[in-house]
């Protein structure tokens, strides 16, 4: 993405470099101008040498930031890249798997939480119906 503002280039060739990659330009002030903001390149997409050239000059590196964690150590213990991974998938399920097991307790317990009070309502009343 680049931004609409001015730059620090005179007039000259540069201009039409600008407009060769498809930003549109100006002259404003003896300087070029980008005067529309533009996705220059696409995630994904392979960046040609003229738009690599244009990206530099404005000072935009495209590149990907990150850790990849191969392994951890604590107390004794190796985690594996594996064990470290997990996904928003993963976690959802392991929150909807700790809530199922959480209100199975409460249900076991008769622990008086909204959650279950409409089950031990329902569990009650057909005790009550079945007292002799």
């Amino acid at each position: 993405m680049v931004e609409a503002k001015e730059t620090s280039f005179p007039p000259g060739p540069m201009i039409s470099e600008f407009q060769k990659v498809g930003l549109q330009t100006a002259i404003e002030k003896g300087k070029i101008v980008i005067k529309k903001e533009a996705v220059l390149v696409k995630k994904g997409e392979v960046i040609t040498p003229e738009k690599a050239k244009v990206l530099e000059r404005l000072e935009i590196f495209p590149l990907i930031v990150g850790l990849d964690v191969l392994g951890a150590y604590e107390d004794g213990i190796i985690f594996t890249k594996e064990s470290l991974s997990i996904t928003p998938e993963q976690v959802a399920a392991d929150v909807a798997t700790a809530f199922a097991r959480a209100k199975a307790l409460a249900l076991r317990a008769t622990f008086m939480v909204p959650e279950v009070v409409p089950e031990l309502l329902a569990k009650a009343k057909l005790e009550a119906d079945a007292w002799p």
